[in-house]
């Protein structure tokens, strides 16, 4: 988030207001997108860990992990916890 502010940020002083406003903020979603296809490219070359495969051929791979992750008490208290608990302002 803080780098895509940044982005912005250059975009708009690079090319003042009003050339942001009229073609520039075009430049931060063209980025972004790049940004996509080469995330996709590396997550199709990575192959899972052995332990991850070992786990899937076993069936212990879980068939909904976000509901089995937050769908408890317990598990949406660490996940709240971890997002907003564990920061100090």
């Amino acid at each position: 988030m803080f780098v895509a502010i940044l982005v912005v940020l250059a975009c708009r002083l690079t090319l003042g207001e009003e050339g942001f406003r009229a073609w520039g903020w075009r430049i931060p979603f063209l980025l972004s997108a790049l940004l996509v296809v080469f995330s996709i490219y590396l997550r199709l070359k990575l192959s899972e860990s052995p332990v991850f495969e070992q786990m899937r051929q076993s069936g212990k791979v879980s068939r909904a992990p976000v509901r089995e992750s937050f769908g408890t008490r317990q598990g949406l208290g660490y996940a709240l916890y971890a997002l907003f608990g564990a920061t100090r302002v």
